[in-house]
């Protein structure tokens, strides 16, 4: 043991003694470098084989001549089945054609192949030798490669063993002494992190128009790939390996990484992605293979030539997870939407319309089975009117809808609540049947013996009820509903106008439109497209801000019942989770800062990152190509695609000749003729729950007195669990066929209910009038 001092103790032995002689270096990184990327033939196996085949004839010189033996005999039958495979082709039927399909032909050291389509020039590049660090990018070749010109890049990847650019000694002597040092599993890790080692050669074939166009196609390659080393084929061997269809003999190989590779093939076919490493596009991505769009809507724009490419448009899938339609003007979101409206109509969809805006009934005009309606003239939007919707969820819905008008949050009024939640419950109401109690009136003073006074939300919500009847709102709210909600979503093709000359109003109409719609039906076929909806568009209005959660709510409620568009001048005035709810996006033009912000995350522009194809960079370009986009360009994203799609639109669709629009027919109405369906006192007062009152009232007539919970129990023993008793038995006592009392055991009062003589007459009607049928 050696010596202690107050530092610890001293080594037994000197460790710089141990050192057989000096080999340290210092590295500043273990990062593959390469002096020489060439594939070098294999003299060491070549030699190995020469000699045993020396040791092999001198030592047993029989074994030469049986292999020559086996070899002759071996290419005597290849050449007499060849032969006996000629013979057989000439005595065969043949016909003689006029010209072959490619015929190639060299003139000035040019190669002109005449085939399908004219007379097309061809020329070929080959890398010969790459250089220690691989230029350029593949990918920036195919954005800046104009669409005229046919190119071909052929890259080969086969994976090779790490020992082999140890053994040949073509990467720095510093990196290659690291990797000496670590382990067979060190080294293979090591090669695993960089994406593996592959064995690749390039070659690109260019397929030009005019004899004049080869020499631009070489510079644009030679500036995409600033290799040192590329080679043009000359034009005749060109030929012979177009004719064999072997452009890949001779090739000259080199060595890269999988890291590299995905550098240097960035924005290639995603094939190449499993087995090169993820990428991540560095520009807008123009689509080397579009795919199969079912609504077409323009073509592809090149950003780089700004040429146009294959076409492109959404997926079936992309409308059904929801579309955002966003920026430009009205006319030219327009564009958008009747291109898209076309392409649903001739697929078998229907569609369905709601605008503020009076110009969206032209789009009636589309289909020659199609309708425009206008709120407050054609149609009367009865909010009391739960159109089958269970009544809780819709009386929720309704006093939510009410905020705005009110001005007040109503989550608080109860007596709000229960008064909305009568006048629902009797089936054939109007806003007039809203009271807090039987004895009080529309505004909420109180006709009878005073009682608990409402609370101040209750009377504040009560005057917004009281707008929808006596004020601005009673034209397009006061009233029965003309137009059920399903028969509207029916049509091939419905617009309808929402625009009331007051935002309160028109939010409530949206909200309350909204929620019927949820009551409907959910249905692929009917696609549902929302023009600046009210609702939803509460971020920068100081007083609804509190509302964005209720917007992501109804988002979310339409996009479970079917397919949804939204469009909206400004992005920015959505909420974020609204936003977030949409997969699919298209872009007109922006100018507000706010709105680009929203539009770049949305269309996935901020993983772009110094120069104009690198990853790295974080530059406004993207933002100020939204700010030029010119008319009938936009950009477009779904959930395939990593970033967003440059689009020209297609021309707009030409509309049918004619003034106004459509209006819905009197016909369209369901309401049952008199002489189809027996009018009995029961009919009138319960409507569809006609068959549940009946039964009522034969439970009364029989087991009278009954409490709402007997009723209920005895409908539910039966089977009817869907109905609503407590609307049911209010329609019934309001229309004095019932008569609620009380009683009390054991000191409890209960309300229970009797049939009335009125109530026994009408159970007599509905017998008579079976009888009769």
């Amino acid at each position: 043991m050696g010596r202690r001092s107050i530092l610890g103790s001293y080594p037994a032995e000197d460790p710089m003694e141990q050192l057989t002689g000096p080999d340290m270096a210092a590295r500043s990184t273990s990062e593959l470098r390469w002096t020489n990327r060439q594939i070098r033939p294999p003299w060491a196996e070549v030699l190995l084989l020469s000699t045993g085949i020396v040791i092999l004839t001198v030592w047993s010189p029989w074994s030469i001549v049986l292999a020559s033996f086996i070899a002759t005999a071996f290419l005597i039958v290849l050449t007499r089945t060849g032969a006996l495979e000629v013979k057989g082709i000439e005595t065969g039927k043949w016909t003689e054609v006029s010209s072959p399909d490619l015929v190639c032909q060299v003139s000035d050291g040019v190669l002109a192949c005449r085939g399908i389509g004219g007379t097309r020039y061809v020329t070929a590049m080959r890398l010969e030798r790459a250089s220690a660090i691989l230029h350029g990018s593949l990918g920036k070749l195919t954005r800046a490669m104009m669409t005229e010109h046919g190119v071909s890049i052929l890259v080969s990847l086969r994976r090779q063993k790490p020992s082999k650019i140890i053994d040949d000694s073509i990467i720095t002597p510093t990196i290659e002494r690291y990797l000496d040092s670590k382990t067979h599993e060190q080294v293979v890790t090591y090669f695993k992190q960089r994406g593996d080692l592959w064995r690749s050669n390039l070659v690109i074939l260019g397929h030009v128009r005019e004899e004049s166009a080869i020499r631009p196609f070489e510079a644009s390659l030679k500036g995409a790939i600033p290799e040192p080393r590329f080679k043009r084929l000359d034009p005749k061997d060109l030929a012979k390996r177009l004719r064999a269809w072997d452009l890949w003999k001779d090739a000259p190989r080199f060595y890269a990484t999988g890291e590299e590779l995905a550098e240097w093939v960035v924005q290639m076919p995603s094939e190449l992605s499993a087995e090169v490493g993820s990428n991540v596009p560095g520009e807008f991505l123009a689509p080397i293979r579009p795919r199969t769009e079912e609504y077409t809507l323009g073509e592809v724009l090149n950003p780089e030539t700004l040429l146009t490419g294959p076409p492109a448009g959404l997926s079936r899938t992309d409308i059904e997870s929801g579309l955002l339609v966003c920026g430009g003007q009205w006319r030219q979101r327009c564009h958008v939407l009747m291109l898209l409206i076309n392409r649903l109509l001739d697929d078998g969809k229907r569609v369905l319309i709601l605008s503020n805006r009076e110009e969206a009934l032209d789009l009636t005009r589309l289909s020659e089975e199609s309708v425009g309606i206008i709120l407050g003239r054609d149609f009367i939007l009865n909010p009391v009117d739960a159109e089958g919707m269970p009544r809780d969820q819709y009386v929720a819905h309704l006093k939510t809808a009410l905020e705005p008008l009110a001005d007040t949050d109503l989550s608080a009024a109860a007596d709000l609540e229960l008064a909305l939640n009568r006048a629902v419950a009797l089936g054939n109401s109007t806003v007039a049947d809203v009271a807090f109690s039987e004895g009080d009136d529309v505004g909420g003073h109180t006709r009878g013996p005073p009682g608990s006074q409402p609370s101040k939300r209750s009377k504040d919500g009560m005057e917004a009820i009281r707008i929808l009847q006596e004020g601005s709102g009673g034209k397009a709210f006061y009233g029965h509903q003309t137009i059920p909600t399903a028969r509207i979503v029916e049509h091939r093709l419905t617009v309808v106008q929402m625009a009331l000359g007051s935002l309160p109003l028109e939010m409530f109409a949206w909200e309350l439109m909204s929620t019927k719609l949820l009551g409907t039906e959910a249905d692929k076929d009917a696609v549902v497209i929302l023009d600046c909806p009210e609702n939803l568009r509460v971020r920068k209005v100081g007083r609804y801000r509190k509302r964005a959660p209720i917007s992501e709510r109804a988002l979310k409620d339409l996009c479970r019942r079917g397919p949804l568009v939204i469009s909206v001048g400004q992005p920015s005035d959505l909420p974020p989770n609204v936003i977030d709810g949409l997969s699919s996006c298209i872009s007109l033009r922006l100018r507000d800062s706010d709105d680009i912000r929203v539009a770049a995350d949305i269309l996935g522009l901020n993983v772009v990152g110094s120069g104009i194809h690198s990853k790295q960079r974080r530059s406004p370009r993207e933002s100020s190509y939204l700010r030029v986009l010119e008319p009938g360009v936009v950009l477009m994203s779904h959930e395939e695609a990593k970033t967003c799609i440059p689009l020209k639109l297609d021309p707009e669709p030409v509309l049918e000749s004619g003034e106004g629009y459509r209006a819905f027919e009197a016909e369209h109405n369901v309401t049952p003729d008199d002489s189809d369906v027996p009018r009995t006192l029961i009919n009138r007062v319960a409507g569809k729950d006609t068959e549940a009152a009946v039964k009522v009232l034969r439970l009364l007539q029989r087991y009278e007195p009954l409490t709402e919970e007997s009723v209920y129990r005895f409908l539910n023993a039966s089977g009817d669990e869907e109905v609503d008793v407590q609307a049911v038995l209010m329609r019934l006592e309001r229309s004095s066929l019932i008569l609620r009392g009380h009683e009390t055991h054991g000191g409890t009062s209960y309300t229970n209910f009797r049939v009335t003589m009125k109530g026994t007459m009408a159970l007599r009607q509905i017998e008579e009038v079976s009888v009769e049928g």
